[in-house]
Formats: C-alpha cells, sequence, structure tokens
C-alpha cells in the first residue's frame, strides 16, 4: 500500500512524475478504488476492536472475539494504537479523495480528447505511435508552407513589379493620343507651309519612299566623287601650288631687284631732270637698257 501511495504521489508529491496517459489513469483509479475498500474494511475493524476492548478488558476469556460480520479481531490491539491509526487514516483520507478526483479528471479529459470510451494499452500505443507519425507529418508540412509562402513573397514581388511596369506603360500609353493629335497637326502645319512650294511635299508615300532612296544613292555617288576629287585633283592642286611656291621665291628676288633698280631708276630721272639736253641723253640711254633688261627677264619668266 505504501508503495502505491509512494507511485500516486499522495506520500511525496514532489518527487513523483505521473505519465498522463489513459491506461496510467484507470490503474491509478483501480488501485485508489482497492484502497478505499481496505480503509473502509479497517475503520469497521477499529470501531469492533474498540468496543471489544472495553467488554473484554474485565474478562478472563481468551477466545479471539468476532463481531457480527465473521470477521476477527485481534485482541491484542489496544484502544490508543487504534486510535492513533484512525488519526492517520483520517488524515490519510482527504489526500486520497482528492487524488481520486484529480484522476477522474484526466481520465474523462482524455476519453474527451480521444473521443472514446474503452481503450486498451495496445489501442494506446497505437495512438502515440499515430501522434508521433502526424507530428513528423506535420513538421514536413510545416516546412512545405514554409517554401511555399516564400515562393509566394517572391511571386507577389515580381507581380506587383510587373503591375507598377504595367501603370507607368499605361500612363505614357494614355498620353499617345494626344501626343499623336500635335503631331498630325504639326505635320498639316508644315505641310501647309510648304504648299505650292514643291511638289514633292504632297507625293504619296510610296512615291515618298522612292525619291528618298533615289537622293540617298545620289547623295553616295556625290561623296564617292567628292573623295575623288579630294584624293586626286585638290592633292594635285595641292602639289602644284608647292611646285609654283618654290619657283615663285627666286622671282621674288628678282622682282625685289628689279624694284630697286626702278627706285635708282627714278632717283636718276629726278637727277637727269635737274642737268641738260646732256643728261637726258645719257637718262635715254639708261632708260633703254632698263627696257631692255626688263624684257630680257620676262622673256626668262615666261
Amino acid at each position: 500500500m505504501a508503495e502505491t501511495l509512494v507511485n500516486l504521489g499522495i506520500e511525496k508529491p514532489s518527487t513523483v512524475d505521473v505519465p498522463l496517459t489513459i491506461a496510467n489513469t484507470e490503474t491509478a483509479l483501480t488501485e485508489l478504488n482497492d484502497i478505499f475498500d481496505k480503509y473502509a474494511f479497517k475503520f469497521r475493524a477499529f470501531v469492533l476492536t474498540a468496543k471489544v476492548s472495553d467488554d473484554t478488558s474485565s474478562s478472563n476469556d481468551k477466545s479471539r472475539p468476532r463481531n457480527s460480520d465473521g470477521l476477527e479481531i485481534d485482541s491484542n490491539i489496544t484502544l490508543t494504537a487504534v486510535t492513533d491509526e484512525l488519526a492517520a487514516s483520517l488524515e490519510l483520507y482527504p489526500k486520497l479523495r482528492f487524488k481520486y478526483l484529480e484522476q477522474e479528471a484526466k481520465l474523462l479529459y482524455l476519453r474527451d480528447v480521444f473521443d472514446i470510451e474503452n481503450m486498451e494499452m495496445g489501442d494506446v500505443e497505437a495512438e502515440e505511435k499515430y501522434l508521433k507519425e502526424y507530428k513528423t507529418e506535420l513538421r514536413e508540412l510545416k516546412d512545405e508552407i514554409r517554401v511555399l509562402l516564400e515562393e509566394i513573397e517572391g511571386a507577389v514581388q515580381r507581380v506587383t513589379k510587373g503591375w507598377e511596369e504595367n501603370q507607368k506603360n499605361l500612363s505614357e500609353l494614355e498620353k499617345l493620343p494626344q501626343d499623336l493629335s500635335e503631331l498630325d497637326r504639326a505635320i498639316k502645319e508644315e505641310m501647309a507651309r510648304f504648299e505650292g512650294d514643291d511638289e514633292t511635299m504632297h507625293l504619296p508615300l510610296n512615291e515618298t519612299e522612292a525619291l528618298i532612296r533615289k537622293l540617298e544613292l545620289e547623295k553616295s555617288a556625290l561623296g564617292i566623287e567628292i573623295r575623288h576629287l579630294d584624293n586626286h585633283v585638290i592633292l594635285g592642286g595641292k602639289q602644284q601650288m608647292e611646285k609654283l611656291g618654290k619657283e615663285l621665291g627666286p622671282m621674288e628676288m628678282d622682282y625685289a631687284e628689279l624694284v630697286g633698280v626702278v627706285k635708282q631708276e627714278k632717283e636718276l630721272r629726278e637727277q637727269v631732270r635737274e642737268k641738260g639736253q646732256e643728261d637726258r641723253n645719257i637718262e635715254g640711254r639708261w632708260n633703254k637698257a632698263v627696257i631692255e633688261g626688263m624684257k630680257q627677264m620676262f622673256d626668262m619668266v615666261e
């Protein structure tokens, strides 16, 4: 009985841990019922023993007395011992009663959770195994849900970004009709401004494209011709100018000398004008010599 009380946590409640299972709960209830029956018997025995002790204290009868229920009563038990054990039993009874109610509440709770009336130990083990597998599956589902949530968050971000871009494009598209109307008005104004000046401004689109291609071909041909002139004619002209520059150097020197001679001639002319006829004859000869020299010089240049 003492071991049962310890296992039930009555005598040492701080050191006993009773597993909360249906099997353990029902076992505890069964043992508590047995304890109640034993103490009920002992209560009756204590009362009878106390009564018989008073009746036989003055008697010399050595035989063991019996009560009306046929229970043998130990005649060696004194009233003091019976009183002490009865007091201990009365002190233990509230603990047993509280423990019984606690175990009964546990049993009702378990039956309510599992929604069953009767369960065997094998069923409990099966339920525990199922619960373990269910917890494992639940953890796997939680992992899958976490992955799905991450994918959903990524998809939401992508959709949000796409929606923002679509809103931006939509605002730009809403402006297009206004831009097109302004462009159409500008085209009409340009056409009206050039009306009558150039017939090509009023050509159809296909003829305009053909004319543009023709002008582009002409532009390419002109570019080729310009590059040819740049490489041959202009380059040849530059070379000829360099040659003429080299030939012009000595002529400039001769021209400088000629200018000096003319200057001297003017000075001599002034001197001759002051002299007489003889001096004029000398001046004439000098002029003649100068003219002949100049003719010879120009002949050399030609």
